[in-house]
């Protein structure tokens, strides 16, 4: 889904809570909060700073990409950050032009250095394709452009498999004032092998490709279709090109209300896997989405999730056993209440919803990629709304999604603590305000349980819970007239 779309869904969205420990790192500002097996860290001083990829090193240290408008070279730049994976900032680096330049992806490369890859904006040929490669110091090596006198703007770029290990460079072309879903092949040495444009001439915009094993490639896009009677609707396409970057099939998957892919992975099982943000009605908040289709481009399964709130999922992988993990945005834990919050979220190999989990500070929070980290568990990265407008934004999770194993009973942030979750029998749970009630709300929104409280702050209630179908659920506590909200899983 084209950009200005989410952010018309954002606009609305502000403030949650805030509980940030203040240090000085170098010249930023940062913060830190340690649990006992995770941590949350924010970083990169005032204005805006969002990271949009990240991955780990052999000494398991962890490297954030993304952009910068408080840079040094000019415009927004690529900011490089390399993390410790206990939490601790060791350096951060610059890149770019004197324009406004955009780190999108950051891979590892086989002789130890790393490719950064963005969009930079160039005053005469407009947007373009930036590769810079860097040693794991940050300093820059070389570096590569491509592209022509239209725009072209970087979604993704993916690694190809043994014995191609070239690139595919996914994102849209801008021609005659509209946009095509556009890839750029290359070699491993960035040579340029292929460049195609797909689209219906209305709008696209590719969100990701990825080659298998078998040499094939598929592309993940958005596309604007015309109704009639001046109706248009967002839908999904999958493109397979050939090995020239010719269309052998392109399959439109189309739903009755506004889809946007962000992304897609090959499953264990051979399926590919799209996955991004849906309505469920018509101008409803958006929901989490994935389906799965086979490399034919048949639809095998659509899985919707999420909650009351809004929601979208911006990055997936998939763990050895099969289920899948992701990250976006929601804030179904406040019944759509509350601003916007990073999400992760875990499904099975089906794309039933096992568990969600927000997180966040003082507005809007995002998460755009998680890895499984080197030590167990999970990184999560994106950016985090503070005191300083957007930062770098960093988590790391346990094997549920959680920063600690044990509740954190003295914590006192403004939405409250559940545990233990996944719940059978009894629950336990406090807020920082007095309780008067609870409900337990289905993922279709459906009060399936009420309950009048009279619980003072930060008193541990245990609830009995009631008779209820295995799967996930809202649990709603009415604090004096406001509402605090969580994710909860119901064993049988």
């Amino acid at each position: 889904m084209p950009v200005f779309f989410l952010f018309i869904h954002l606009r609305y969205m502000k403030n949650r809570w805030a509980a940030l420990i203040l240090s000085l790192v170098g010249l930023l500002n940062s913060g830190t909060r340690s649990h006992a097996t995770g941590f949350e860290l924010f970083f990169g001083g005032p204005g805006t700073q969002v990271c949009s990829s990240i991955t780990t090193g052999p000494d398991s240290s962890v490297y954030m990409l993304g952009y910068t408008d408080n840079g040094i070279i000019g415009g927004t730049d690529f900011m490089l950050a390399k993390v410790t994976i206990n939490g601790q900032l060791l350096w951060t680096h610059y890149f770019g032009t004197p324009e406004d330049d955009n780190g999108v992806s950051l891979l590892f490369l086989p002789d130890g250095n790393l490719l950064l890859a963005g969009t930079t904006n160039d005053i005469t040929l407009n947007g373009q394709v930036l590769l810079i490669i860097a040693d794991t110091s940050g300093t820059e090596i070389t570096r590569y452009t491509f592209g022509g006198t239209e725009t072209e703007s970087v979604r993704s770029v993916k690694r190809c498999p043994a014995p191609d290990n070239g690139f595919l460079i996914a994102g849209y072309r801008t021609a005659s004032g509209t946009n095509y879903s556009y890839l750029l092949k290359l070699d491993s040495l960035f040579n340029e092998e292929w460049t195609g444009s797909y689209g219906a001439g209305i709008n696209d915009y590719a969100s990701a490709a990825i080659m298998l094993a078998s040499g094939k490639c598929f592309v993940a896009s958005d596309r604007r279709i015309n109704l009639g009677g001046g109706v248009f609707d967002y839908d999904i396409s999958l493109i397979h090109p050939d090995t020239t970057g010719m269309v052998e099939w392109d399959s439109l998957y189309h739903e009755d209300f506004q889809n946007g892919s962000q992304g897609i992975i090959a499953s264990q099982n051979g399926h590919l896997l799209i996955y991004g943000e849906t309505e469920i009605a018509p101008f409803s908040p958006f929901d989490y989405f994935i389906f799965a289709t086979d490399t034919l481009g048949n639809l095998m399964w659509r899985q919707t999730f999420g909650g009351v709130g809004t929601n979208a999922l911006f990055d997936l992988i998939e763990d050895a056993s099969g289920d899948l993990i992701g990250t976006g945005y929601g804030n179904s834990a406040s019944n759509g209440s509350s601003p916007i919050n990073l999400t992760i979220v875990k499904t099975d190999a089906a794309g039933n919803l096992l568990w969600q989990r927000e997180y966040g500070y003082s507005g809007i929070d995002i998460g755009y990629c998680i890895r499984e980290a080197p030590d167990g568990g999970y990184l999560v990265a994106g950016r985090a709304t503070t005191i300083n407008d957007e930062d770098f934004y960093l988590l790391k999770v346990n094997d549920d999604g959680l920063l600690s194993s044990t509740p954190d009973l003295s914590h006192t942030e403004s939405n409250f603590i559940c545990y233990p979750n996944p719940a059978k029998g009894l629950l336990h749970f406090k807020a920082p305000a007095a309780i008067t009630g609870v409900k337990i709300i289905d993922v279709t929104g459906r009060i399936v349980f009420t309950q009048q409280l009279s619980a003072l702050k930060n008193a541990v209630v245990t609830l009995e819970l009631p008779a209820l179908s295995e799967g996930p659920y809202l649990l709603e506590l009415n604090c004096n007239g406001k509402r605090a909200g969580n994710s909860l899983i119901l064993l049988e």
